[in-house]
């Protein structure tokens, strides 16, 4: 039961975090920005990005992401723990 707890808990502070993410920006014109910069991060075009090319993803897109917001973006979409 704890393990669960935590979980909705931190679904939730994740969900708190992506609004503040959004800083004014409709989500539309967010997945445009995202997107930009996501088909440059790909490199070798497999639709898929690793840690390292996420991280600079997130960097690049220009939208002042933290440090801190970053490493909660990779820990939240990495779903299978791969990288």
């Amino acid at each position: 039961m704890n393990y669960e707890r935590e979980q909705a808990m931190r679904k939730e502070e994740a969900k708190e975090e992506a609004a503040e993410l959004l800083r004014g920006l409709t989500e539309a014109e967010l997945m445009d920005i995202l997107k930009g910069v996501f088909q440059n991060a790909d490199a070798d075009g497999n639709g898929t990005l690793d840690r390292k090319e996420f991280a600079t993803c997130l960097k690049d897109s220009n939208l002042g992401f933290t440090k801190k917001e970053i490493n909660v973006l990779m820990s939240e979409v990495d779903l299978d723990g791969d990288g």
